[in-house]
């Protein structure tokens, strides 16, 4: 029939937005890529662990440069999407980001 089989049993992770999120003017305000980052943050969230996501730039080189990810993840900091928990980088340590709902702040200064 088709090209593309199911697997069998599979228990895939799935990544919840809301409508009131992705219909908020800061979120529409992203970049697809700050979007993109943010997705994929989300994919790591495990629903215990919302101050403990950690994204390097090893794990998204394939897809943007560290000037275009740096950008992303300043533009999701500035909307309120993401709080910095840990900083990493020249401490040899990944950065700690927790989701974040200040964006709900920025919404009604937009």
């Amino acid at each position: 029939m088709g090209r593309y089989k199911r697997k069998k049993n599979y228990q895939g992770h799935f990544v919840q937005l809301h409508d009131y999120i992705t219909d908020s003017k800061a979120w529409k305000k992203l970049s697809c890529k700050a979007v993109w980052v943010y997705i994929e943050m989300k994919k790591k969230y495990r629903g215990n662990n919302e101050n403990n996501i950690s994204l390097t730039y090893k794990e998204v080189e394939y897809k943007m440069s560290a000037a275009t990810y740096s950008k992303a993840i300043k533009e999701l900091e500035n909307y309120g999407f993401i709080d910095r928990v840990r900083p990493g980088g020249l401490y040899k340590k990944c950065t700690i980001y927790g989701l974040g709902s200040r964006w709900q702040e920025k919404n009604k200064e937009l």
